[in-house]
């Protein structure tokens, strides 16, 4: 559920690293692909933003401690609700 003044960016972080952690606790094709284990070539160009790199930057935890993370729901829920929000910007007044 949306609140009435959670911001855009707050729900896209919880959403992603709610969806994260359930895919995490599987085994199936999804956290295959999450977790880059796909064999084949990567597309020419820069190096694009990661899932863990989200993950990363978002919770403060290395991939590893995230995957153990997860195990527990009920810590993972925890830091997903403390990971996910973002700092309010200052009101900008009008004239």
């Amino acid at each position: 559920a949306i609140g009435p003044h959670e911001d855009l960016l707050t729900i896209v972080k919880r959403r992603k690293l709610q969806w994260y952690g359930h895919v995490s606790r599987s085994s199936g094709l999804a956290k295959t692909i999450l977790q880059g284990t796909v064999k084949g070539r990567r597309r020419q160009g820069g190096q694009r933003k990661r899932w863990e790199d989200n993950i990363r930057e978002w919770t403060g935890l290395e991939f590893g401690k995230t995957q153990r993370a997860v195990e527990n729901r009920e810590k993972w829920r925890k830091l997903v609700a403390k990971s996910s929000v973002v700092p309010q910007r200052p009101l900008r007044l009008r004239d």
